[in-house]
């Protein structure tokens, strides 16, 4: 049998798009408590996941033994700032905004000279001048209800619940949408809570925001009219060349000198239409999930969108056809029939999938990491979760058949600024690429040998015209929920 390969055979190459002008920015919130983990590496089981660089500098906005983020002097500010000059001769100002910090810089360091995280912050450089991305200013409008009790003054266990830096729990999110009912969607943020109500008319919009407060418990509350996301994306296989110029690993991995297996984070296409006049269309690229099982029944996952625009769900990889979309689960979860051999283990990451995770596990602030074949090994932060009503599933029985129940639809991550800030566009095609707990801390990997999935990652397009600093990946949950686990 031919060994399967242990990298990848392209590596990802990155390049930057301009900016446009920078919006607004909103008054900083107080600094409160947080849940970073102090636990200091083990010496085992360490896997290389990042070459990411490093700052030497011995101010932290974060304090261990109060375990919170805490607020420097100016001058401490003013000494990380030499320090940054000193190793980057182009940063102009740095902004902190916990948890990031926005370094301006003429020019951007390259991508792979960028730290992931710089004083305990989550490192975000921008051009100089240039704006600030999606998640830096307060998100939605304000509710203009001078005294709501019922929902402004929670019960005791929700008000505790609903304070930043802390992940709320499922009872928690049952109870903001049970009083705020015509929210879609409810999510959390490190600092704000985002509630999407139902789409109606400007005017509609502002009077539901009379009836709404503008906090509750100990986080402020932004209102959306309608959904934050516009569509969900997947990448043209002919980039436009004005937003992307960028190499991937377009690798045939089932060539024997490749391994002949599917691995996950590799590139499937899907092949699109073509018209009688010979323009193609709905021809994209994205990203292999992993390989599951329920029961006798085995599949591999993929983002579901990128198969929108066509009827036969074929999916294509080095040109060959490898399998089918034969279900789907939650918001964007194909499961794919395949008779081709499948491996769990990771191209460029030491780790193999082994269980899949579910989202109530996680804690703010958990470190994972994915490995696609547009990025290579990226690592991210868990922030926060994104919360919608579904309908019943079948079979179900209860007091009425259109009984509605909360689900945590995806996790919401900060990503290393190569990624979420100089390369937003880099997104197309990363979608459905497996995202894989890494550890509590940032040179903490013992958690990759458990093989946890916490998500797949979903590229949306949404209101973040100038970057973001925020990507958003399905969780596993309904998987879990249906019955599927990890087959290897």
């Amino acid at each position: 049998m031919t060994p399967h390969r242990k990298e990848r055979r392209k590596r990802p190459s990155l390049s930057p798009r301009k900016r446009l002008d920078k919006p607004r920015i909103s008054d900083p919130y107080p600094i409160p408590r947080s849940e970073e983990s102090t636990v200091k590496p083990s010496a085992t089981n360490q896997a290389d996941i990042s070459d990411d660089p490093t700052i030497d500098t011995d101010i932290t906005f974060f304090d261990d033994a109060k375990k919170e983020f805490k607020i420097v002097t100016n001058e401490q500010k003013r000494q990380l700032l030499k320090t940054l000059r000193e190793k980057y001769s182009g940063i102009t100002a740095i902004t902190p905004i916990i948890p990031f910090l926005v370094i301006e810089a003429d020019p951007i360091p390259q991508p792979a000279d960028q730290p992931f995280m710089i004083a305990s912050l989550i490192a975000c450089f921008i051009p100089d001048g240039g704006p600030f991305p999606f998640g830096i200013q307060f998100i939605g409008e304000e509710g203009q209800a001078g005294n709501v009790d019922e929902i402004a003054r929670p019960p005791s266990c929700v008000a505790e619940d609903l304070k930043p830096f802390h992940i709320p729990t499922m009872e928690t999110l049952r109870w903001l949408h049970q009083h705020i009912p015509d929210a879609s969607h409810i999510s959390f943020y490190p600092q704000q809570l985002v509630v999407e109500l139902k789409r109606n008319d400007d005017d509609t919009f502002r009077s539901c925001l009379e009836k709404l407060p503008p906090r509750i418990g100990s986080l402020n509350v932004g209102y959306v009219n309608g959904s934050i996301w516009r569509e969900f994306q997947a990448r043209a296989k002919a980039p436009n060349p004005q937003v992307l110029d960028s190499t991937y690993d377009d690798t045939n991995y089932l060539l024997g000198e490749n391994g002949v297996c599917l691995r996950p984070g590799i590139v499937v296409e899907c092949v699109g239409n073509r018209s009688e006049s010979g323009k193609l269309t709905g021809n994209v690229l994205s990203n292999t999930g992993v390989k599951i099982k329920k029961g006798d029944v085995e599949r591999f996952t993929v983002a579901l969108h990128g198969w929108d625009a066509v009827t036969k769900k074929d999916i294509y990889h080095g040109g060959n056809k490898v399998g089918t979309i034969r279900d789907s689960l939650s918001e964007d979860i194909g499961l794919v029939e395949t008779q081709h051999s499948f491996s769990n283990t990771l191209l460029d990451i030491n780790a193999t999938a082994q269980r899949l995770f579910h989202s109530n596990l996680l804690q703010f602030g958990d470190y994972v990491v994915m490995d696609s074949a547009f990025t290579s090994r990226q690592r991210m932060r868990f922030l926060g979760v994104r919360s919608g009503k579904k309908r019943t599933l079948p079979g179900y029985v209860g007091p009425t058949s259109d009984h509605e129940y909360i689900t945590i639809d995806q996790g919401i991550y900060s990503v290393r600024a190569a990624i979420i800030n100089t390369e937003p566009q880099v997104r197309e095609g990363v979608c459905g690429t497996p995202v894989l707990l890494a550890g509590k801390y940032k040179e903490d990997q013992s958690l990759l040998r458990d093989g946890c999935v916490a998500g797949f990652w979903t590229d949306i397009v949404g209101y973040d015209v100038a970057g973001r600093l925020y990507s958003y990946c399905q969780t596993t949950d309904e998987l879990i929920e249906d019955g599927w686990e990890i087959a290897n």
